[in-house]
């Protein structure tokens, strides 16, 4: 079984269409058509049926899928293994915070990152949405909120004291 064939049968189970998995992986709709084909050959069975809500695997799919994500992870962390062995710091850096940090905290820092490290770009995704760094949707993440995912290293960059701010009306009528 190829890894590439997997990928297919993770992103048809996860955007349930093959079209959607072909967007997603930048091939064509008949490339990921015949890889299901494919591996659906190879297991002598259907890995996914079609419903009204789009496909959707089969006992056996989903059987394999807990497999296939496994071995996606697996894959995930040799990735990013082998992309920290650099000597030089360079490339693209994916930060991903929600806006008011991006602007107000990050902002400064990133202009001394780009000053002592000229090759490093990087891209700030300002968003409330909390991206998965085991799936390389961002490489770093700046949360108020602890992950939840097991291979994630993660760090207290600071505590924050809030406040809440209304007029005397609303006071009283809290």
């Amino acid at each position: 079984m190829e890894w590439n064939d997997v990928r297919i049968f993770l992103a048809v189970a996860r955007g349930r269409s093959l079209g959607e998995a072909a967007r997603s992986l930048g091939v064509s709709h008949p490339t990921v058509g015949r890889r299901i084909k494919a591996l659906e050959d190879e297991a002598e069975q259907a890995l996914f049926r079609r419903t009204p809500d789009g496909l959707v695997p089969t006992d056996a799919g989903d059987t394999v899928l807990a497999l296939a994500e496994s071995m996606e992870n697996s894959a995930l962390a040799m990735e990013r293994r082998l992309a920290g062995k650099h000597e030089r710091l360079e490339g693209l850096l994916r930060i991903s915070a929600a806006e008011w940090f991006a602007g107000h905290v990050l902002a400064p820092v990133l202009a001394e990152l780009t000053r002592r490290h000229p090759a490093v770009v990087p891209e700030v995704i300002a968003s409330y949405r909390l991206l998965d760094l085991s799936r390389r949707e961002a490489d770093v993440a700046f949360r108020i909120v602890p992950f939840s995912e097991p291979d994630i290293v993660q760090r207290r960059l600071m505590r924050m004291a809030y406040g809440l701010y209304g007029s005397a009306d609303t006071v009283r009528a809290m």
